[in-house]
């Protein structure tokens, strides 16, 4: 027997949505929106005994999944809804200073104040060494520092190499 056509086939959500009903149409942004809100809640929750992922963890697995035009889209539009800043990252903090996002936040209330390496201070000369700042825990020495904007999206370009060793300069 044939399935039902007002069954989308990506009920299932092992992939990304494809043709629907029969064929007969592409799937839309609001149904690739429902996929991915979906698989990231999957992926960052531990299900059926599976360990749960961190919010970079689960983006990174998303990217590979829904690599399509509006998987791409519905990604970004998440990851704006959800306020998180993912590992490689371009920001520029209230400082003026340039930063590469090391890690997201476990705590979602925390996704807007990731941990930054600072690569390139006020002026725009490379920091050296660089150092890293958590911006959700601020060393009271130091002034505090804020996201003002992105300035290169992890998902616009290769990512920033941001896995070498951390400075032993912690603020």
């Amino acid at each position: 027997s044939r399935p039902s056509r007002s069954r989308p086939e990506f009920a299932g959500l092992r992939s990304p949505p494809g043709l629907l009903y029969d064929g007969a149409r592409t799937s839309t942004l609001q149904s690739h929106l429902i996929a991915v809100a979906r698989a990231y809640v999957e992926a960052v929750s531990a299900l059926l005994g599976s360990p749960s992922r961190t919010a970079d963890e689960a983006i990174a697995g998303l990217n590979d999944r829904f690599a399509d035009g509006l998987g791409r889209t519905a990604m970004r539009l998440l990851i704006g809804a959800l306020g998180i800043f993912p590992s490689g990252t371009l920001v520029e903090l209230s400082s003026g200073e340039v930063a590469a996002v090391v890690a997201t936040p476990a705590d979602p209330s925390l996704y807007s104040m990731p941990r930054v390496r600072v690569v390139l201070d006020m002026a725009g000369h490379p920091v050296d060494p660089p150092f890293e700042i958590d911006l959700a825990n601020p060393d009271g020495d130091f002034p505090l520092r804020a996201i003002r904007r992105v300035v290169t999206s992890a998902m616009d370009v290769a990512p920033v190499s941001i896995r070498a060793p951390a400075s032993s300069s912690m603020l």
